[in-house]
């Protein structure tokens, strides 16, 4: 199902070894062009009211062809409205416990992601399969970020 609307959501990663916590703020936005004009102006440099994005998670359904190219345009939106600026980020093929009804293979996920600049996560939240690992990654990347130490 893919998200009508939008959410906020918050999610604190605690690194012991460095005793922080990385809080992770979400925007849920739901990929249909409706919600573009809700989306934009939170990565637009000049309009937004918070700050820049320092990282982009997208996600897709493997199932669904449609959600793939959709999260491509996503960033392409999001790099255009901010200067062609490039985000670290994760890629994130959902529903991979559906292998029989994939419409995108894990090759391509694994490609468009390298080519964007992204790493590359496959996930299963019906079966609780790598779902923490995307998070870990962007909390480990906000380590060197200090706005996203919250201890």
């Amino acid at each position: 199902m893919q998200t009508a609307g939008g959410d906020v959501y918050s999610k604190v990663i605690p690194f012991e070894k460095e005793g922080k916590d990385i809080e992770l703020f979400l925007f849920d936005i739901g990929a249909q062009e409706c919600y573009e004009s809700i989306a934009l102006p939170l990565v637009h440099v000049e309009r937004m009211q918070l700050k820049n994005p320092d990282l982009v998670m997208l996600t897709y359904d493997c199932t669904n062809e449609e959600t793939f190219k959709g999260a491509v345009k996503w960033l392409d939106k999001i790099k255009k409205n901010n200067s062609g600026k490039t985000y670290p980020g994760v890629l994130v093929a959902t529903k991979c416990e559906h292998k029989n009804a994939k419409e995108v293979t894990t090759e391509e996920g694994r490609e468009i992601a390298k080519k964007l600049g992204l790493e590359f996560f496959e996930v299963s939240a019906s079966l609780k399969e790598n779902i923490e690992q995307p998070f870990q990654y962007l909390a480990q990347k906000a380590l060197t970020l200090s706005s996203y130490s919250i201890s």
